[in-house]
This record gives structure tokens, sequence and C-alpha cells, in this order.
């Protein structure tokens, strides 16, 4: 069996260990070209997208604007697929786009046919929506959401029909008094176009900051749209306001030429008394001071003071009720007390009464007692003496 087994194998290894110069150049030469073709042919699929995974996006243009299939189909500035078809369906233009499966777009795309570069080459550029809804295989854009570009011819056609309806003298009397004006302010032209240059570079700098206040422009007249009753309100009330102030304008100015008035008279009264003013806020300063340094002392005082308020507070009352057993303290004090003197029947009473005649006393007054002595206030009894003490 090995022998069997080797023999098979002698012509194989006999056709390996042969020379390139000993192998048939025919079989060589169909055998390279048909790898050359394979490979060509591999290299072509790859390039068109042919292993792809791919969605179809149909979409019509007013205008073919010259683009043709295999034309790039991009997305934000990147290739993301290729035009598959171009013909014309019912006065539009359908092209067909084959977009790569992992670019993901919104139902309300939009597409515009852009000139790539400068030698005419053409791309389809797609530009997301803001739907939350993706396109799906056999997606279609309407015209209504496609641009075309603008051709030369289109701009020729244009600038003709302009040069035609223009007035020629005019156009030459104004190039004749801009060279007058421009004679001799060669280097005031260098100035101002290089001033220009700087600003445009500038704003090429800013496009970005610019670009938001114009969305936040757009985003405060949206809210403006959206409160217009608010704001003719606003304005309604503004006017009524203003009508107001118009009446009393002649207050408004006397209001106004009172307080200039009064702001001169301070002035004045400040300038004529600055070293008064000077020296009390020099003493109020050192007052101030003073009371700084004393703070705790003060602040013990008060407290102080807070109990001793309460404690004779309740001399007069007990709980919120008035006490009047406290005029004890005043009646004790006899014929020396305030109302022999003042009280009704007192010594002023009687020498008013001996002037002007007797006069009714107030019944809300003491009266004199049998001994002599003013009798206790709002009817109350004078305390009886305690008993005496027993003999022993």
């Amino acid at each position: 069996m090995r022998r069997a087994l080797g023999r098979l194998r002698l012509p194989f290894r006999g056709a390996l260990r042969r020379s390139f110069l000993e192998r048939n150049p025919l079989v060589i030469g169909a055998i390279g070209i048909a790898a050359l073709l394979f490979f060509s042919a591999m290299g072509i699929l790859l390039q068109g997208g042919a292993f792809k995974h791919t969605y179809l996006v149909r979409a019509y243009f007013a205008d073919a604007a010259f683009i043709k299939p295999n034309d790039w189909v991009t997305v934000a500035g990147l290739q993301a697929g290729r035009v598959t078809g171009v013909k014309l369906s019912h006065g539009r233009v359908e092209v067909d786009l084959a977009v790569d499966a992992p670019v993901k777009l919104p139902v309300d795309s939009t597409a515009a046919i852009q000139i790539q570069t400068l030698l005419g080459r053409k791309v389809v550029a797609l530009e997301p929506g803001s739907s939350s809804r993706m396109m799906h295989d056999g997606a279609v854009i309407p015209v209504s959401r496609t641009v075309t570009p603008v051709s030369v011819i289109d701009l020729s056609t244009t600038s003709v029909h302009l040069l035609k309806r223009s007035d020629a003298r005019a156009l030459d009397h104004l190039l004749r008094e801009v060279t007058e004006v421009t004679a001799g302010k060669r280097r005031q032209l260098g100035a101002l176009i290089d001033g220009l240059t700087k600003v445009a570079q500038a704003i090429d700098v800013k496009q970005r900051q610019l670009s938001r206040l114009i969305d936040s422009l757009q985003v405060l007249g949206a809210t403006f749209a959206s409160k217009d009753r608010v704001v003719v309100s606003l304005i309604d009330h503004l006017d009524a306001v203003l009508h107001n102030l118009a009446l009393h304008r002649s207050d408004l100015e006397h209001l106004v030429r009172a307080t200039d008035a009064a702001s001169h008279d301070v002035a004045d009264l400040v300038a004529r008394n600055r070293g008064t003013l000077n020296s009390d806020l020099s003493n109020l300063h050192t007052t101030l001071q003073v009371v700084n340094r004393h703070q705790l002392d003060l602040a013990a005082t008060i407290d102080y003071l807070e109990e001793a308020v309460k404690g004779y507070s309740s001399v007069g009352y007990s709980q919120g009720v008035p006490n009047r057993w406290a005029n004890i303290y005043i009646e004790s004090l006899g014929p020396v007390g305030v109302d022999p003197l003042t009280g009704c029947g007192g010594l002023i009473d009687q020498s008013l009464d001996k002037l002007l005649g007797p006069a009714p006393c107030s019944s809300q007054g003491s009266q004199p007692t049998g001994d002599g002595l003013p009798g206790l206030t709002g009817g109350e009894a004078r305390p009886s003496p305690g008993p005496t003490p027993s003999a022993p």
C-alpha cells in the first residue's frame, strides 16, 4: 500500500521539482492572465461596493446637473454610497442612491447636487433631518427637499440679460467717478483691502460662534412669535403709561426742578456746615468706638435691666392683673403723702374752693377719714393693724 501511494506521489514530486524554464510557457501565461483578470474584476467590484450592504434611496431632482452613475454620495462630507442610476421620470430626474447600511438617515433628510472639485466633479450630498424615524430600503426624497447647483451657463444667461437691461452710459459714468475718487489713493485702498481681508478672516474664524448666534436669534424670534399676544398687551399697557406721563408732564417737570433745587440746597448746606459736620462725625466716630469697646458691658446691663424691670413690674401686676394694694406704699406715708396736698379735700383743693367757690370732688379721689388720713385709692379699706400682743 505504501509503495502504491509512493508511486502516485512521484509524478507530483517530479512536477514540483522542475525548473521554471522546463515548464510549458503557454500554461503559465494562461494562468497569469486569468489571475490578473480575476484580481482586476475583484478590485473593480470592491471599489464599486458590490459586496457592501446598502439600501436604496430614490431622490427626485428638477435638473440632473450632469450627475451620472458611480458618482459619490456623501453625508457630512464623507463618502456614504454611490449613485446607481439616473433616468427621466414624469418630467423629473430620478436618481437612485445606494447608501451604506451603517449610515442612518432621518425620513426628512434633504439631498443636493454639489460641485466637489474645481474640475467639475459632482456628488449627491445628503443632509440629515431632525425626525426620529429613519429611512428604509426604497425611501423617497421628493423634489421639494432636493437642490441642484447653479451652472455657469445659467449665470452667463442671467448676466447677459442684466447687461442688456442696464444703462451702459450710467455704468461708464460710475466707473469714471470711481477712478477719479480713487486716483492717488493707492495706499489708502491697499489699507482698506487689507482691513476687509482681516475682517473676512475674523468672520471665517468666528464662523461657529456666528452660526450659534444666528441659531439663538432664530430661537428668540420664534419665542417672540409664540408670545405675540403678550408683546401686544405689553405695548398697549406701555402706551397707557406713556399717555399718563404725558398728562403729568408739568408735574414731572416741577418734581425734577424741585429735586434739583433741593439737591443744590443740600449741597450748599453741607458746604456751609462742613466743619460742624466733620466735628459731629468725628465725635460720633469716637462714641461708636467707645460703644464698640463696651459691647459686653452694655449687653450685661440690658440683661440686668430686664430682670429689674420684671421685679418692679411684679409690684403693680401679678400675672398680668393690676394690684390695687400697691397704693399702700403711698398711703402709708399719712399726712406726708400726696393726697393731703393734691387730693380731694386737700390743701390745694381747699384754697381753690375759697377763691373760686366750692366744687364737688371726684368720686375717684381719696376721701379723708375720721383720723385725718386719706383713704386708700379705689375704695380699698386700709389694712387694720395687727393684733397687739397680749401681756404675759
